[in-house]
């Protein structure tokens, strides 16, 4: 009982060991390279305008769901 227990669980990892990830089908180390990019700070900018924007649209949103904030369809956001 034993070993038919052992021979499943071999035979249970052959399936789950094999994949896409194996050596045979991977292209290995990616040979692309990205230029250098010179620190402009536009990204940071980014996140800092993002996290702005996003906690004055959680702050709308629970007004909104505490029925602080009068009813309307209309949004007050630039949606693109």
């Amino acid at each position: 009982m034993k070993t038919l227990f052992i021979a499943l669980l071999t035979v249970g990892m052959f399936f789950v060991a094999s994949g896409c990830a194996t050596p045979a089908h991977s292209a290995g180390v990616p040979t692309i390279e990205f230029p250098s990019e010179r620190m402009s700070g536009e990204n940071a900018n980014n996140m800092v305008r993002a996290w702005y924007l996003d906690s004055r649209m959680l702050a709308d949103d629970i007004n909104s769901v505490l029925l602080l904030d009068s009813p309307s369809l209309l949004t007050k956001w630039d949606i693109r």
